[in-house]
């Protein structure tokens, strides 16, 4: 959790509702102007017991992506990883149908799954197309240097284009193979 004097002294903190800390516990209860999603909302950050807790309400629907995004940038250090999670039916609550929570252990065990399964990562092109490389060959489904490159192009917008342009003047045959193959067709 990021230093709660940066939190308080943020221009998006509108109003403090609650502010408590002591040895077994630490409270804040805000109302946080959202940038992203141009609206106030009520957050509530928690540490107790190994866990720190954000949730995040509106008083009429659902905060998006992007205000989530941003209150996790605002309540936590860039380098902590949080979570929002689905728990099984058994432990599933729902005392406010407009919030939404991220969760963080304070002990570092939650280990997020590896980011080459969601896509690739601006920035780690190089290193993710190996880290694809070697995932497919781990799953059985090996892939060209090629293929995974293509693949690359097509998480981003501006590999889109690119890729768009080299499809072109691709022979129809070798585009239906690789389109077969990536489960693009």
């Amino acid at each position: 959790m990021r230093d709660k004097n940066e939190i308080l002294n943020d221009p998006r903190i509108l109003k403090i509702y609650k502010d408590v800390q002591d040895n077994k516990i630490s409270k804040l209860k805000l109302e946080v102007r959202s940038y992203k999603a141009s609206d106030k909302c009520l957050v509530c950050m928690t540490c107790v017991e190994g866990w720190e807790h954000l949730s995040v309400s509106h008083k009429n629907k659902i905060p998006s992506w992007l205000c989530m995004e941003e209150m996790k940038e605002l309540f936590f250090k860039d380098d902590e990883e949080a979570f929002q999670f689905h728990p099984k039916m058994d432990n599933y609550v729902n005392n406010n149908e407009y919030t939404l929570h991220i969760w963080r252990r304070t002990d570092g065990k939650m280990e997020p799954p590896p980011s080459i399964l969601v896509g690739f990562r601006p920035g780690h092109e190089e290193e993710d197309m190996e880290e694809a490389k070697a995932l497919h060959e781990r799953i059985g489904h090996p892939l060209s240097e090629e293929e995974i490159r293509l693949m690359m192009l097509t998480s981003n917008k501006d590999g889109m284009k690119k890729l768009e342009e080299e499809v072109k003047n691709m022979d129809p045959y070798t585009l239906a193979k690789w389109c077969a193959k990536l489960g693009v067709i």
